[in-house]
């Protein structure tokens, strides 16, 4: 997987994302496999936004025993 450095941040990121909007209509074991097997895949950027129902929550308990193998980056309304 390419990956690239985010912005002027000194964090690399792969160029592709696991994007959540999907996540309200799976289960948090669906989620926790897909997320595993994108980092299998080296991805390793999360992509959410507050609007995604509970995506937010589902991704935090799939990923709370590899939180530093992951970047993620969340949207929100003003």
């Amino acid at each position: 997987m390419l990956e690239r450095r985010l912005g002027k941040t000194e964090l690399v990121v792969s160029i592709a994302d696991f994007r959540g909007t999907k996540l309200p209509i799976v289960d948090e074991n669906t989620t926790t496999k897909a997320l595993n097997r994108a980092l299998d895949l080296r991805i390793n950027f999360v992509n959410i936004a507050r609007g995604h129902d509970d995506g937010e929550e589902k991704i935090g308990s799939a990923i709370s025993r590899r939180r530093d193998e992951f970047h993620i980056s969340t949207k929100a309304r003003l």
